[in-house]
């Protein structure tokens, strides 16, 4: 039996539960399929919230599909982007370990440029970071008139 939901009921705030999403999906909490399936049902509501320009952050906790607040979206959202970075960091740094001698030409080629490309990437990250969050100095004794 498959169950649906009208999408444009869903705000912010809102929670699919566990057992709603089992009845949607066809499938058991615990295994990889509903795993998937949360992701993609997750998925195919944030692209049909969006044709509608709704924009939302959607997660899933615990099997249950989130609709976040703006407070709690503006938390996970920086926190899944200073991941991303972190993921964008470790893979530079296997992609310095690779042997460029090992690869063809053209493959070395591309490498060399993707390397290029990551670094310059989290060169830029790093720089803006610390340029953002450096207050300029203020002085504070009193200056002469």
């Amino acid at each position: 039996m498959s169950i649906t939901i009208d999408i444009l009921d869903l705000t912010k705030g809102s929670v699919i539960s566990t057992e709603l999403v089992e009845q949607m999906t066809g499938q058991k909490y615990g295994t990889p399929h509903y795993d998937l399936a949360v992701m993609v049902l997750a998925q195919e509501i944030d692209q049909h919230l969006r044709r509608k320009d709704i924009i939302v952050t959607i997660c899933s906790v615990k099997g249950a599909i989130h609709i976040l607040t703006d407070e709690a979206a503006a938390l996970y959202n920086v926190r899944q982007s200073e991941l991303a970075v972190n993921k964008l960091s470790r893979a530079y740094g296997r992609n310095r370990a690779v042997e460029r001698k090992n690869l063809g030409e053209i493959d070395r080629r591309v490498h060399v440029r993707n390397v290029d490309l990551q670094g310059r990437m989290l060169t830029e990250v790093r720089r803006v970071r610390r340029e953002f969050f450096i207050e300029e100095h203020q002085r504070k004794t009193p200056g002469l008139n």
